[in-house]
């Protein structure tokens, strides 16, 4: 998921120590998300299988600024609302929790996204080191 041409054009406008300020709240808002989303798990009385595992993975791997991004938001939602436990009639046995599990696996992207692009957006102002053959990767958002 890439980030609107709003969000961009404010990121850009704002100053290097505005976006360094920014890096700790993103990564404290990302484990706060990762753990509501297993409290979630939690109370929907789900064992942990290998998907949801996976997932959860998936999901700490885009907050990881080193990891790569998650691909769709819309298709990880997907993925992430078909592992839900389902009633006989095929609705959701807990629709308000199913309904903030998707919100929040959505809000966790977001928040993942934004951090890489600021580590990305430093890393063009030279503010951060690239890893050697990054240069590239950079020139393609710019």
């Amino acid at each position: 998921m890439a980030l609107d041409h709003a969000t961009k054009r404010v990121y850009r406008r704002a100053d290097s120590a505005t976006l360094l300020a920014l890096l700790p709240e993103l990564r404290r808002l990302s484990k706060r998300t990762q753990k509501e989303m297993e409290h979630v798990e939690r109370s929907l009385r789900m064992e942990p299988s290998a998907d949801i595992a996976e997932l959860r993975d998936q999901t700490l791997t885009a907050l990881d600024p080193d990891g790569e991004s998650l691909g769709s938001t819309q298709q990880s939602h997907r993925e992430f609302s078909g592992m839900l436990p389902l009633s006989r009639d095929g609705a959701s046995e807990n629709s308000t929790q199913e309904t903030f599990a998707a919100q929040l696996f959505a809000y966790s992207t977001a928040v993942g996204e934004r951090e890489r692009w600021i580590r990305d957006e430093l890393k063009r102002r030279g503010l951060i080191p690239l890893w050697p053959g990054e240069d590239d990767y950079l020139d393609q958002d710019a």
